[in-house]
């Protein structure tokens, strides 16, 4: 198919197609950067859209992060009417965390698709169409080349407000899960059979805190979730308190009480 040959008002329908580049033969495993610690498989590709030949990580075609040799975006913005600006970033960290969190959220192929997109977690329009501005968002928030990006609520989108920067094990505190032998159904929350109360524990920088022994499991939540909120920790837990004893809490931090 020859894109340049498209009609105005048949453009979209015409791109999102399933063009994927047809792999030609494979060059072998290299550093995509100079600061890489990993190789990649790296293969020769034949674009289906204007039939040019270039190289690029066979991961990233099989997974539909890659597309195209480029040329689509240019063609389609240029039909449309609209400017093309390159970032120059694509060998950038970030430009990968941007593609794997939206093939996360919407390529049903990707291994993690059934945790994110499959439980209808999406990645904000401003995020999504403009790698730029991810960008900016992530050097003015705390970004470091050893951190991943963490959104704080686990069952909330890919948005500036639900968004952090942490390390490995912060995001490990910071999962949906509850074990499968915990009975209370909160986190942090176990049943101790013989005194037939409910404990309430957390664990901070690989230490365990014993938060205390409460007739309900709700008393000891409620315990894990000020402990959390008090101390400004990212870890994730089961919502406990009422509206008026979260402004409480809040009004303890501001030194109000």
């Amino acid at each position: 198919m020859n894109i340049l040959k498209l009609k105005r008002e048949n453009v979209n329908e015409e791109l999102e197609k399933d063009m994927t580049p047809k792999l030609i033969k494979e060059v072998g495993l290299r550093f995509p950067t100079e600061k890489s610690i990993q190789r990649s498989s790296y293969g020769l590709f034949e674009c289906q859209y204007c039939g040019r030949q270039w190289e690029t990580i066979i991961y990233r075609v099989k997974s539909g992060q890659t597309k195209s040799c480029g040329c689509v975006q240019k063609v389609k913005c240029a039909l449309l009417g609209k400017s093309f600006k390159t970032h120059g970033l694509s060998n950038h960290r970030l430009y990968k965390t941007w593609c794997d969190m939206k093939s996360r959220c919407y390529n049903i192929n990707n291994k993690d698709y059934a945790h994110y997109g499959g439980r209808g977690i999406i990645v904000c329009t401003e995020w999504k169409t403009s790698f730029q501005t991810f960008y900016d968002w992530a050097l003015s928030s705390g970004y470091e080349s050893h951190l991943s990006i963490d959104r704080i609520d686990v069952d909330a989108h890919y948005n500036p407000n639900n968004c952090r920067w942490s390390t490995q094990y912060s995001q490990t505190q910071n999962t949906r899960d509850i074990k499968s032998n915990n009975t209370s159904g909160y986190r942090g929350v176990t049943f101790n059979k013989r005194n037939k109360k409910w404990i309430s524990c957390i664990v901070v920088s690989k230490v365990r805190v014993y938060l205390g022994t409460f007739d309900t499991a709700l008393e000891a939540a409620k315990a894990y979730e000020i402990y959390v909120r008090l101390n400004n920790l990212g870890h994730n837990f089961t919502p406990a308190l009422t509206k008026d004893e979260i402004e409480e809490i809040n009004k303890q931090k501001e030194g109000k009480c």
